[in-house]
């Protein structure tokens, strides 16, 4: 069994960790509307290049579907609106955590082996199974590890975190129990 002990989430580390996090999020989110959003933007220019061209019935048509995009193009708007909203709110959040981290005076201790991953303060001892947690990433030197429902049930720790020997014994256990999740996003 590997142990470190920490004093608090005090890192360099852990503000790219929550980042990670926030952009994985968005990415799973709302990657799927990058392409009809292309076609909207396409479709847009198409129409606006018939009406140069049309006349008479072809002009009505063209009015009715200038009339349909223009309604799409307000929902999408909209939707862009929320988005950016929730962005906000991520950030604001990740500063809350790293503001919280640098003032929490919590000493804990972080052990894992090939059957289980533990925790523990003066308050409560945890152990998880490794079947708990389906899938792991690398990212900037940190390792995750996700479970199936929510991106921000995951474990994060750095090299910086768990030093050089017990990152790379992390990462071989981790290879070996887990799923590795690509990144689509190439971040």
């Amino acid at each position: 069994m590997i142990t470190i002990n920490f004093k608090s989430r005090e890192n360099p580390d852990y503000e790219a960790q929550l980042s990670y996090l926030i952009r994985r999020e968005f990415y799973v989110s709302y990657n799927r509307f990058a392409r009809p959003t292309f076609y909207l933007i396409g479709i847009t220019v198409i129409l606006f290049s018939l009406i140069q061209f049309a006349s008479g019935t072809l002009g009505s048509v063209i009015v009715v579907f200038i009339a349909l995009i223009s309604l799409v193009w307000i929902i999408a708007i909209w939707f862009g609106f929320t988005v950016l909203f929730k962005w906000i709110k991520r950030y604001k959040w990740k500063k809350d955590c790293i503001k919280a981290a640098e003032n929490a005076n919590t000493n804990f201790t972080f052990s894992f082996d090939k059957e289980k991953i533990c925790f523990e303060s003066s308050i409560y001892k945890t152990e998880i199974s490794w079947d708990y947690y389906s899938y792991w990433t690398e990212h900037k030197k940190s390792i995750f590890l996700f479970e199936e429902s929510n991106i921000y049930d995951a474990l994060y720790y750095s090299e910086r975190d768990l030093g050089y020997s017990n990152y790379a014994e992390l990462k071989l256990i981790v290879a070996e129990k887990l799923q590795k999740l690509e990144d689509a996003d190439g971040s």
